[in-house]
């Protein structure tokens, strides 16, 4: 297999780099489609996809968490979402989207951990902000869905993704083994990982909410549906911008800087409960934007190799549990509500990060 004059350096993170732009396409599918797949299906219960998305990339992330070699698991990966994504875009009724999803959820697993570990470690000097370059275009691609939803139907914006999974796989091709690591040795510190995951589920969870029920919240709310939508583009630009434009800012100080990030997200998050402030997601989205590269970063300095699988089953689980959870809100508008819970729950784990902080003197800043 042949490749441009690129150094492997700049090969394979460009592979990170499109598989994270991937991965980000995927996200934003279910709440961009949401009410295409109603008109075509009729009532459907979203939450059955979330449930086979979870199981199965928890199932990817296993099988690729104690693996020290990425090739070919990673490209195989990509295959798989591929197959996955193209079968789902022939699907005559939203049970087979579902069954799909197992299959791309299964490669999702396996992509988002060795993507972002490759990218981090081809780039340790300098880690959170490449991370936070690299994890930019997972934000283009959660754009980029909902505005295709305005003028594509669902099925050809899936056959698109799968044709951008055959792209990554064939970049990622013969990805170089795992750095520094030990299946056998390397265990994860929990007690001092454990602050950071919970700023992780509640980052994750907050994403797939907004990702999912904003659009439909604000209808709800009032505003039209094109404004919904344009809303939903520009929270996922947000995460973009905040990622592009804070990198080197909270490169330099981190563990403080993140703190900082959590609370003035909280703020942001809880005026979306009026109507008139809608923008508010685009504001929280901004300054979470840097969040997840901030996090993988210090964890991957900090604790090394053994401490990232533990993100993503955080994330799986957050990702598929809360989106879930306001499916059970009977009325849209007071998924308000849901959203101010988690503001709150935001602005609890900013304090006690900041308690673990002190108490871990020295933990990597």
């Amino acid at each position: 297999m042949s490749f441009p004059h690129w150094t492997p350096k700049v090969r394979f993170t460009l592979a990170g780099c499109v598989g994270l732009l991937l991965h980000g396409l995927m996200i934003a599918a279910p709440g961009a489609f949401l009410l295409q797949w109603q008109a075509a299906f009729g009532p459907i219960d979203v939450g059955w996809y979330y449930l086979a998305f979870m199981v199965s990339g928890i199932t990817g992330l296993t099988l690729t968490a104690r693996r020290s070699r990425r090739h070919p698991l990673l490209a195989g990966a990509l295959l798989l979402i591929g197959l996955g994504l193209a079968l789902a875009s022939q699907m005559p009724s939203f049970l087979g989207i579902v069954l799909t999803a197992l299959l791309v959820g299964l490669g999702d697993g396996v992509l988002t951990l060795q993507s972002n570990s490759l990218v981090g470690e081809l780039h340790a000097e300098r880690g959170i902000t490449f991370l936070n370059w690299a994890n930019a275009p997972f934000g283009i691609g959660a754009l980029t869905t909902p505005l295709l939803a305005v003028f594509l139907s669902w099925r050809l914006v899936y056959f698109l993704m799968a044709l951008v999974a055959l792209l990554a796989a064939w970049l990622a091709w013969q990805a170089p083994p795992v750095a520094n690591f030990s299946p056998q040795r390397d265990r994860l510190p929990w007690r001092r990982a454990l602050p950071f995951l919970g700023v992780m589920f509640l980052y994750i969870g907050l994403e797939g909410a907004m990702g999912t029920w904003s659009g439909i919240y604000l209808h709800a709310q009032g505003w039209p549906l094109v404004w919904g939508n344009l809303i939903l583009s520009l929270y996922w630009g947000g995460l973009t911008i905040g990622r592009l434009v804070l990198a080197t800012w909270v490169n330099r100080q981190p563990l403080r800087r993140l703190q900082r990030l959590l609370l003035i997200g909280a703020l942001a998050i809880a005026a979306t409960l009026v109507p008139a402030l809608g923008l508010g997601f685009v504001l929280a989205a901004m300054v979470y934007g840097p969040i997840f590269a901030i996090v993988f970063g210090l964890l991957q300095r900090g604790c090394g190799h053994a401490s990232l699988p533990a993100i993503f089953y955080t994330g799986f689980l957050a990702q598929s549990l809360v989106p879930s959870l306001f499916s059970l809100i009977p009325d849209a508008t007071m998924r308000g509500y849901g959203f101010a819970v988690l503001a709150i729950a935001l602005y609890g784990a900013s304090r006690y990060l900041a308690f673990a902080i002190a108490r871990q003197n020295g933990f990597i800043d």
